[in-house]
C-alpha cells in the first residue's frame, strides 16, 4: 500500500473503532501518527477525537501523539465532551471563541 492507502486505512480504522487495525497500521507505519488525515479534522488523535474514540485517542497520546489542543477543539465542536476533558487534563486550554464552534455545531 501506498501513504494515500494508509492514510484512508486509518481513517476507516478511526472512523469503525477497530482498535486492532489501528494498532497494526501504526506499528508497521508510525510516521501516520502524525500526518493530517483530514484538512480540518487533523493528525489520528484528533481525528478520533471528533468521533469520542477514547480508546484510540488513549492510544495514539501513548504513542507519542502531542495534538491535545487540536483534539480538545475538535472534541469540543463535536460534543464529545469525555474527550474535551481527557484533553484538558493533558493540558489542552479554553481558547478564546472556542464557543463560536460549539454554537454554530449547536454542541
Amino acid at each position: 500500500m501506498n501513504k494515500a492507502d494508509n492514510v484512508e486505512k486509518l481513517r476507516e480504522c478511526i472512523h469503525c473503532d477497530d482498535h486492532a487495525g489501528a494498532s497494526a497500521l501504526l506499528d508497521a507505519h508510525p510516521e501516520l501518527l502524525h500526518q493530517r488525515l483530514s484538512r480540518n479534522w487533523g493528525a489520528p488523535m484528533a481525528y478520533a477525537a471528533n468521533l469520542g474514540r477514547m480508546d484510540l485517542i488513549r492510544d495514539f497520546a501513548q504513542r507519542g501523539a502531542k495534538d491535545f489542543q487540536h483534539a480538545f477543539d475538535r472534541s469540543c465542536l463535536q460534543g464529545q465532551l469525555e474527550a474535551a476533558r481527557w484533553m484538558m487534563e493533558k493540558g489542552a486550554t479554553l481558547k478564546n471563541g472556542i464557543t463560536m464552534g460549539c454554537c454554530e455545531t449547536l454542541n
